[in-house]
């Protein structure tokens, strides 16, 4: 067990659970990661504590990333703290702009370990103040990538303990258990017409339609910009059905508005129930794993018509 005081300290700014989950799963043998999820406590902390990295979610930010760069580097004065932006914008204006806010490198998605931690070095091996982190980083052997045949949204998802806890719960109570994959329709073209900017924020405007159709005991995880699970403890498949079917008229018939851009977006979507009984954890494991294997390929026979929802066969439980 290394000592936290010899761990190079990574500081994330990140609302996205999972690619929280991502950094303390993949790294926690080689850094100490400190994560926070708004601009105020992280210039808080970073004004407070001893940080050898920073990374920034730029989806995570609730001001201005320039602003926000800007106002960190003032902080850190002389301090030669590498400053990574994790996105998937390759725009060169966007680059330049970030470029000359502070930011040192960009980590683009989705995340890979191996390129995460070359990257580090680099940055780290550029600065004669940081040689000392760069000592102790380039002797720790980074993680393992994700196998690149495993489906990343699998893979993120059983990262979750949150998730896991859910389920291992509701099966314990014998209670239904439903999960949604959605996916927003005609993404790519959105983007391709709106600009990353404008989509972003019809993907925020989005989210909170499908918030509003939760109950309190069920979340939303955001896989990726145009793809969410949703889970729903206590959910038979019914009920399920009603939900989602409920879910995506209101979605379609609902016009967000962005600047002057009005737009009518519609959503595909992927069920899949369970009932019996399951509650040891292993089980839970390989049950949820099934589950979603079994609900991405629902999602993917909704998406090729759009619009639409298909329910997966519910798995048998050993």
């Amino acid at each position: 067990m290394k000592v936290l005081s010899q761990l190079p300290i990574i500081f994330l700014l990140c609302k996205d659970p999972y690619k929280v989950s991502f950094f303390r799963t993949q790294f926690k043998d080689v850094y100490y990661i400190m994560d926070v999820d708004s601009c105020s406590a992280a210039i808080d902390w970073i004004k407070s504590s001893p940080i050898d990295l920073i990374f920034i979610d730029f989806y995570s930010l609730d001001e201005p990333l320039g602003n926000f760069c800007l106002h960190l580097r003032k902080i850190l004065g002389k301090k030669k703290i590498p400053i990574f932006l994790i996105s998937h914008i390759i725009q060169k204006s966007f680059i330049t702009e970030a470029l000359s806010a502070g930011v040192s490198d960009f980590i683009h998605e989705p995340l890979d370990t191996l390129e995460i931690h070359e990257r580090i070095l680099v940055q780290l091996r550029s600065s004669p103040l940081n040689r000392k982190v760069y000592a102790l980083a380039s002797k720790i052997k980074p993680p393992p990538s994700i196998p690149k045949h495993i489906d990343l949204l699998q893979h993120r998802s059983l990262m979750s303990n949150t998730v896991l806890k859910k389920i291992i719960e509701t099966k314990k109570t014998t209670r239904p258990l439903s999960l949604y994959m959605v996916q927003v329709d005609r993404f790519i073209q959105m983007q391709k017409e709106f600009g990353e900017s404008i989509t972003k924020a019809l993907m925020d405007q989005l989210e909170l339609i499908l918030q509003a159709h939760l109950r309190p005991h069920d979340f939303i995880i955001k896989e990726s910009p145009s793809h969410y699970l949703i889970l729903l403890p206590k959910t038979s498949a019914r009920a399920a059905k009603i939900i989602a079917e409920d879910l995506r008229k209101d979605v379609s018939s609902t016009t967000i508005r962005v600047q002057d851009i009005e737009v009518l977006l519609t959503v595909s979507i992927g069920i899949i129930s369970f009932e019996k009984d399951s509650p040891e954890d292993s089980k839970s494991f390989e049950q949820f794993e099934l589950c979603l294997s079994r609900v991405e390929k629902a999602l993917h026979l909704a998406n090729q018509k759009g619009n639409t929802i298909v329910t997966a066969e519910p798995p048998e439980i050993g």
